[in-house]
């Protein structure tokens, strides 16, 4: 029995740590991404340069990753896994993204980075709260609405402009949050 409880033990340290790991890289790697389509202009790119355009203004938004954080949530076992792993996320990309803006002597701004980190260090309780959402009943039903509420309003820029990408992810979202046989939710590996 000792020995059963020592493997399985060892077992989810190595899963956790491996997942650790990987979000951890994911988001490192995303906020590279993301500051390094901020600051190339696209007409390097040629025909693909609109597309790159595009893809360098839906990274720059929070709403990509308000769904990329709600999808870690939701696709992990326990709400302490989804706290662990969406902070994992969002710390290490924004170390990525302000790291690679220092490294190239690009331009960002102190306001901002404090609040990307407040917003990082608020993830954890979000990201349970988003776990909470796969379950039965009326909390969970607000708490789908609120986050859906969330994104649709975000969408909206100042002067009242609809950003229609942003529109786009939160339909995703809703087929995240309340459709029980989402694709999203049925991906073949589990975080």
């Amino acid at each position: 029995m000792a020995k059963e409880y020592q493997h399985r033990f060892f077992k989810t340290a190595k899963n956790l740590g491996l997942r650790s790991l990987f979000f951890v890289l994911l988001g490192f790697l995303l906020g590279i991404l993301s500051k390094w389509m901020d600051i190339i202009p696209p007409k390097q790119f040629g025909f693909w340069g609109p597309l790159f355009s595009a893809g360098a203004e839906i990274f720059s938004r929070i709403n990509i990753w308000i769904l990329l954080a709600v999808w870690i949530a939701v696709r992990s076992k326990t709400p302490l896994q989804a706290a662990l792993s969406v902070f994992l996320f969002f710390s290490s990309m924004l170390t990525g993204y302000y790291g690679y803006a220092e490294w190239a002597d690009a331009y960002y701004s102190i306001p901002y980075v404090i609040g990307w980190s407040v917003a990082a260090v608020c993830t954890p309780v979000f990201a349970a709260l988003s776990w909470y959402t796969t379950q039965k009943g009326r909390v969970p039903s607000i708490l789908r609405m609120g986050i859906t509420s969330c994104m649709i309003f975000t969408s909206f820029r100042l002067g009242g402009r609809i950003f229609i990408p942003d529109l786009a992810l939160s339909f995703l979202m809703m087929i995240l949050l309340f459709s029980k046989k989402s694709f999203l939710k049925r991906t073949h590996f589990n975080f």
